[in-house]
């Protein structure tokens, strides 16, 4: 869970070359530190395998696209974002609860990204 993670692996993905990678200590709590944190990495995407509500939210207000309960081998995922061919029913975790009403939003709002908010 992101909420309590240790380290993020921040990816500079490139479709036709090897991807850069690097182990980011994160900040212990509170959350909202945690969230500056990663808001100030300026990331096109954070996709992670569970995060609160209250995180995402944290994240999603300082512009961050977070696309949450993402499972699989995060090499697959990673080419998959990299080629542009994401399908995101492929990855997302059994379970998770997206087709339980919040789901369904959240990933409408990760595919407006940045644009979307500042449309709101």
């Amino acid at each position: 869970m992101l909420d309590t993670a240790q380290r993020l692996t921040v990816v500079e993905a490139a479709a036709a070359g090897p991807d850069v990678r690097e182990e980011v200590p994160l900040l212990p709590p509170p959350l909202s530190l945690r969230a500056s944190q990663i808001a100030a990495m300026d990331l096109d995407l954070l996709a992670c395998g569970a995060v609160s509500r209250r995180l995402a939210g944290m994240l999603e207000s300082a512009g961050v696209c977070v696309a949450p309960w993402i499972a699989g081998n995060a090499d697959e995922v990673i080419r998959a974002l990299a080629s542009g061919e994401f399908d995101r029913s492929r990855f997302e975790m059994p379970g998770c609860g997206c087709a339980r009403g919040r789901g369904k939003g959240r990933r409408e709002r990760m595919h407006r990204g940045r644009r979307g908010r500042e449309e709101r």
